[in-house]
Formats: structure tokens, sequence, C-alpha cells
């Protein structure tokens, strides 16, 4: 059910009064938007009593509830449904049962949805009755009195249905039966559940070809799921082009179609498509070498942050940073390929410090080897590797080159090779700084 459809559902009775008697005059100065008369109006009635009273502190908490020319203040707006409910208002009972359904409280929200259907107000709260034993977003564990509760949201939803003939409605039925079906696969609830698929493609509710395409999908039988899920998408439901994308994983993504399921789902709003992307957006960032493929994927992921941040979902995947700073070494690289350098006069020298980047505390790096290399090669060609200098840190974790090794390092610069600081498994690369006549090699900073 869309959110959309939990809204219609919570504020039906909340909005209108055709479906239980026609609008009082108090009500009436509400829907014309005449906010002081009605506070006056509603106020004095509410201090007297009878029905007349019921339907004020109704209105009023109707008032407090959704922000009509106050301030929104729902436990003031309780207060006013519990006044009017122990007046007799079937309206502020349906309402209570609505927060206390938006708060968790089943039990309270069957309650007092009850009493409002016993009270004659059968349009919607036959529905909400439906929405109060519907499982279907909670997690199960195939438990027989989760399924009772399943074919009880069930029934509701059916006689919500034969009173407003609502087709969005035979969704939710579809939707309740298949799930209860997976927990006890019983014949007689398959074929009562076969009626409802059958009138949903009928009437072409959307949600109905995505909804036995799940049960068909869960019971194990992905190819009969695929056409119901494809039906689906193409009407629109975003759950289906999800739904497609698992399909693909799971069969190991031959065509390479997965990605493209969630990532569109994705960028259409669908919040579960992202957990399926930062798998596989984690899996490309640490493979991917090529410069345009690896850039292109870190905006794709960039993309889709703001949507990840709305959602609170883990966000980015685990390997962006190190694909990030990858990237930008690879565009230093490219960029001094083959590029032979104009070097001012002057000595060349390399000094610096090595900490434990990934220790508590950052403390130098002692008694450390390193060396420096060059890459270098045409633009066109794979690059060659020339190994340069080897160092070993001081006791402060330093290190500095020697007079010899100048020539080496010129070099190489002036061939337009990139040099590299190399310690165990960590490159930096190393660019040219211009200090007081002086010419140092110093670490370039990615981050």
């Amino acid at each position: 059910m869309s959110s959309r459809r939990h809204l219609l559902a919570f504020y039906l009775a909340l909005l209108s009064s055709v479906v239980w008697a026609a609008p009082s005059a108090i009500e009436q100065l509400l829907l014309e938007k005449n906010y002081p008369a009605f506070q006056a109006a509603a106020r004095e009635v509410a201090s007297g009593g009878g029905e007349a009273a019921a339907d004020a502190l109704f209105l009023l908490g109707k008032a407090c509830h959704l922000g009509l020319g106050i301030e929104v203040d729902t436990e003031q707006a309780i207060i006013y449904y519990q006044q009017a409910a122990k007046l007799g208002s079937p309206r502020a009972l349906h309402n209570l049962g609505n927060l206390s359904l938006e708060r968790g409280d089943r039990g309270a929200a069957i309650r007092f949805f009850q009493q409002a259907l016993d009270a004659g107000l059968r349009e919607p709260t036959l529905y909400n009755l439906g929405r109060a034993h519907d499982l279907t977003r909670s997690q199960l564990f195939g438990l027989a009195d989760e399924r009772a509760m399943l074919l009880t949201a069930a029934s509701y939803y059916e006689q919500a249905y034969a009173l407003s003939g609502d087709a969005a409605v035979i969704g939710d039925i579809v939707r309740v039966r298949s799930t209860a079906w997976r927990i006890v696969a019983d014949e007689a609830d398959r074929q009562e559940l076969m009626k409802w698929v059958d009138l949903g493609v009928a009437r072409e509710v959307a949600t109905v070809f995505q909804n036995y395409g799940a049960m068909l999908y869960y019971s194990g039988d992905h190819a009969a799921a695929r056409p119901w899920f494809e039906k689906a998408q193409a009407r629109g439901v975003l759950a289906a082009t999800h739904a497609l994308g698992l399909l693909e994983k799971d069969a190991g993504d031959p065509a390479g179609l997965a990605e493209g399921y969630f990532l569109r789902a994705a960028r259409a709003g669908f919040a579960e498509a992202l957990g399926e992307l930062s798998q596989i957006f984690g899996r490309r960032l640490r493979a991917e070498q090529g410069i345009e493929a690896l850039a292109e994927l870190l905006a794709q992921v960039d993309e889709l942050h703001p949507l990840a941040r709305k959602h609170a979902v883990s966000w980015p995947p685990y390997a962006y940073k190190d694909a990030a700073q990858r990237l930008a070494r690879m565009r230093f690289i490219a960029e001094k390929r083959g590029r032979p350098a104009q070097l001012p006069a002057g000595k060349i020298s390399l000094r610096l410090c090595l900490t434990d980047i990934d220790g508590p505390d950052g403390l130098p790096l002692a008694n450390e080897s390193a060396r420096v290399v060059a890459l270098s090669a045409p633009t066109d060609e794979p690059l060659a590797l020339d190994n340069g200098p080897s160092y070993r840190t001081d006791r402060g974790g330093c290190l500095a080159s020697s007079s010899s090794d100048e020539a080496w390092f010129r070099q190489r610069l002036a061939a337009g090779d990139s040099l590299f600081l190399i310690r165990n498994s960590h490159a930096v690369p190393l660019h040219l700084v211009e200090d007081q006549q002086k010419l140092h090699l110093h670490p370039v900073d990615f981050d």
C-alpha cells in the first residue's frame, strides 16, 4: 500500500462527514477555513452536552491534529478526541484508533476501531481494522497466529471493498492473502486468493500484479514471478522494478541487468534498492581501473546520497573514499604521463616524516624502509616501473634524500614521469614545490 493510500485511509474520517452525516454549521465554518468563527462557536457548543458537544469536541481535536488555524498539537487533539468519544462520537473513536496505530499500539487501535464500528461508522473503519491486523510490513516468523491476523485483515479489507468498491483495496487483499499463503500453503486459501487476483487483473490494479508476483517469488518459482513483475513494472509499480533486479541477482546476473533495475528504482525513490546498490557499487568501486568509468560510478554514488540520507540508509558504500583517492591518483598520473617538465634551477630534495595513519595516536614510524619509484610511459603504452633511491626513517619517523639522489629526481621529472614514495603497500604521489629558490618533493594530498 502506498503512503498516499495510508493518508487517504487516515484522513477520511477527518475530512469527510458524508459517510456519517451532513456537515454541521460548526463543521461548515471549518471547511470554509473561517477559523476564528469556528473556534468561538465550537468552544461554546463543546461546553454543553450531548451529540452537538461531541461533534464540537471532535472538530476541535481535528483542528489541533491537522493544524487548522492553529499550531499542530497532537496531545491536545487526543484530549479532545477522548472527550468527544465519551460523549459518543464514532469519528473521535476512529481517529483515536488511527493515532494508536500510528504509534505502534495495534491492540489499542483495534479496540478504538471496533468501538467506532459498533457505533455505526463502517467506512473507513473497516478498512482501518484491516490495517490494524495487517502484518505484511512487520517482521514475520511464519507463526500460526500471524497467519490468523493476516486472514482477519483480509476479511476486513474484503468488507471494506464490498462497501466502497475501491479497486485499490483489492491490492491489499491480494497482498495479505498471499503472505498468509506463504506461511501455510493451504489449497482453499490459494483458491480464494486467486479469485481476488483474477478480479484485480480484470480491474487493472497494478499492485495485484506485484503482490502475486511476490508470492510466486518467495515460494521459489522465479520463472513464474517474472511476467507478473514485468506487468507491474509496466503499470508503474516501483517495487516491481526492484523485484526484477532481485531476479537478475538471484540468477547470477548473467546479462548485467541487476544494477540497472536497482538504479532506476532508487532514482524513482524506492529506498530498498539502495541496499542492493551499496553492495554492487562497493564491488565495482574496488575493481574499476578506468578513469572515466570510475568517475561516472562515483558520480552515481554522489547522486544517490540525498535519497540515502532521507531514508537513513548507510551511504556511501564502504569503498567510496579509497576509490575517490584512487581516481585522483589516476588523474594525477594521466596528467603527467609523457609530458616533459620544465624544471627551474635549484637543488631538488626530499624530506618528509611518516606517521602511523592506521594507529589511534598517529605515532612516528621509526626505522621504516621506503623507496621512490618513477612511473613512466607514453600515454598509449603500459606504465614502466623504474626504482629510485631507497631510505630508512630515523627515530622521529623522518627521511631525507642525499645530494646523490638529485640527478635521478631531475632526470625522471624532466621526462614527465610520476614519482611515488612506496612504503609496504602504500604509494604516495610526490609533486615538486618551489620554496624560496629551493625545490622540494612533497606528498600529494588527495583527501
